[in-house]
C-alpha cells in the first residue's frame, strides 16, 4: 500500500515508488519521508517545543551544561524536521547526530565545533526566513561568543536562550509545530 499524501514540492502521489514514508524531491533525487497530514504527529517527526529561554538557561547552569547538549541535539532535529515538513532540502538533510558529536567529541579538534554552531544558527535563520518571522541576529551570538573568552564564558550560557526565543517565534508560526 502507497501513502499518498505528499507537500507542493515533492513528486506526485505514487512517485516515490517503494517505501510508503518516503518521496523524492523533484529533481534532485533526494528522498525525504512524506510529512504526516497537518495537525498530525508522526514517529518520524519530532514535533517543535515552545521552550522558555529563561528555563533553558536555568537547565543549563543547573546541569552544569550537560542540559545543554540535550537541548542543541533537540533543537538540530526539530529544525530536520522542520525542513522535512515544509519540504526545504537544506533543513531536511540536516543531521542532528552529527551535530551533536561535532560539539562533543569534536571539541578536540576545535574546528567541528565551530562549523556546527555556525550551521545550527544558520539552521535556525532559515526557519524563521521560512516561518516570516524576524531572523536571529547572528552577529549578537558571534560578538557574544568571542566575548565570552575575555569573560570566562560566563556570556555563552545566554547564547541558547536568545536562539531559543528566535525559534520559538518560528514554532509559534508553524500550524504543524
Amino acid at each position: 500500500m502507497t501513502d499518498e499524501r505528499t507537500t507542493p514540492d515533492l513528486g506526485p502521489p505514487g512517485s516515490h515508488g517503494g517505501s510508503d514514508k518516503e518521496a523524492t524531491l523533484q529533481g534532485t533525487g533526494t528522498r525525504l519521508p512524506v510529512p504526516p497530514p497537518p495537525g498530525s504527529h508522526s514517529a518520524d517527526y519530532a514535533p517543535a517545543r515552545i521552550r522558555s529561554p529563561w528555563l533553558v538557561l536555568g537547565l543549563t547552569v543547573l546541569t552544569l551544561g550537560i542540559y545543554w547538549f540535550a537541548w542543541y541535539f533537540l533543537i538540530n532535529r526539530e529544525l530536520r524536521d522542520f525542513g522535512r515538513r515544509r519540504g526545504e532540502e537544506w533543513l531536511a538533510k540536516s543531521d542532528p547526530q552529527g551535530s551533536l558529536l561535532a560539539v562533543t567529541v569534536g571539541v578536540l579538534l576545535v574546528v567541528p565545533p565551530l562549523i556546527s554552531l555556525v550551521n545550527t544558527i544558520r539552521r535556525i535563520r532559515r526557519a524563521e526566513q521560512l516561518a516570516e518571522v524576524k531572523a536571529a541576529n547572528g552577529w549578537i551570538v558571534g560578538g557574544v561568543a568571542l566575548g565570552s573568552v575575555a569573560l570566562l564564558f560566563v556570556p555563552l550560557l545566554f547564547i541558547p536562550s536568545y536562539l531559543q526565543h528566535g525559534l520559538n517565534n518560528a514554532w509559534a508560526r508553524d500550524p504543524d509545530a
